[in-house]
Formats: structure tokens, sequence, C-alpha cells
């Protein structure tokens, strides 16, 4: 519950164009709470990090900087004798009950089928399609790199089902 809470604590008015490696939700993971524009706060010792990614940044550049706030938000940004410092809460904790892999992928699969039953799918630009965040997404899940994404694997992945 205090990992939630923690969490609650992000808003995209307050904590904008983070690498995943500093998200909120990692932070949160490592005791940190969002105390402002660009900045957390730890809830045992009390310290304070400015967190801050310039949206002007490349890619490579934006990953160099979270590595750099990563130690700080792990390690260096607690203080000596915080109980924060080099720990995280485990992952299987946070995990959203009802959501193991199999279930996930289950359920995207019977949005799926919903979606290809379709005449007509909304439109996706093939720009995005192509975009280094789909690329990495379809890396992390195996997709062929030869194999095409159809808009109807995008929709179901984002949620959407035919009704």
């Amino acid at each position: 519950q205090d990992y939630l809470s923690r969490l609650a604590s992000f808003s995209p008015m307050t904590w904008f164009n983070k690498p995943i490696a500093i998200s909120g939700a990692e932070c949160a993971r490592h005791g940190w709470r969002n105390d402002g524009n660009d900045r957390v706060r730890c809830d045992s010792c009390k310290e304070r990090v400015t967190v801050s990614v310039h949206a002007t940044l490349n890619e490579s550049s934006k990953l160099a900087v979270a590595a750099k706030f990563k130690q700080q938000l792990t390690k260096t940004g607690h203080s000596d004798m915080c109980p924060w410092r080099d720990q995280a809460v485990a992952l299987a904790l946070i995990q959203l009950p009802g959501s193991s892999a199999f279930e996930v992928l289950a359920d995207c699969q019977a949005r799926l089928d919903s979606l290809q039953r379709c005449a007509v799918l909304p439109e996706i630009d093939t720009a995005f399609l192509t975009s280094a965040p789909v690329a990495a997404l379809c890396l992390a899940v195996h997709w062929p790199p030869s194999q095409s994404l159809h808009p109807a694997v995008v929709l179901a992945a984002c949620g959407w089902q035919a009704m």
C-alpha cells in the first residue's frame, strides 16, 4: 500500500518525459515520492533529488541521462543509513492481481479475435507502426521482424475490442 501511495504521487504535470528506467513506477519502487516539478523525496531519509530530462535530447542522450539519475535514485540519492539504499520493492509484490503473462496474452488474443471480425478498422499511421517504441515492443514480445503489423494487432495491444 505504501508503494501505491508513492506511485499515486506522480503526475504528468510534475513528472513528464522520463525514460522508463526513471519512471514514476521505478522511483516509487525505490522509496521515492513525487515532490514537485521533476523532484522526488524519499519517504524514509527525506533526501530530495531533482531529475531533469530535457525534451530536446535525442533518445541515446536521454538514456545516458536516465542511467545517471537511476544511480541517484537507487543508491547515492538516499542517505547512507536509508533502508531504500540499494533496495527496491520486489516486482512480484507490485504485480497487479489477475495480470499474469498468460492472462495478459489470452486477453489480448481475445481482443484481437474480436477486431479481426470487423469489416473496417481505424487507420493507424504507418510512421507509428515503424517507430522506435513500436519496434522495441515488437522485439520484447518476439514479433517476427519480417511480419508486418496489422492494425488489429496494434489496437488489441492497446486494449481495443470490438463490440
